[in-house]
């Protein structure tokens, strides 16, 4: 879940990269697109994706606070699971 960490670095306001949003919107794409297969196999990834879905909608839109918010969220829920072995 590499792509969700680079998400909250490239969406962070405090992060004094610059990052071009339409690389970060193609790479939340992605991300998004992986945590759908996994999905699929795994019905607890849902909420991951449901989160994933709302950051590539933020982005496209422009909203980049709401964009953080929801990969911050993304993170928190993919370290969740993590522990819990999956």
């Amino acid at each position: 879940m590499l792509g969700s960490h680079f998400v909250c670095l490239g969406l962070d306001s405090r992060d004094s990269t610059i990052v071009n949003m339409n690389e970060l919107l193609e790479l939340a794409r992605a991300e998004r697109n992986a945590l759908h297969l996994r999905a699929q196999q795994n019905p607890v990834w849902e909420k991951a994706v449901f989160l994933a879905n709302d950051i590539v909608y933020s982005l496209s839109k422009g909203n980049r606070k709401r964009a953080i918010r929801y990969a911050r969220a993304l993170v928190k829920e993919w370290n969740r699971l993590y522990e819990a072995g999956y």
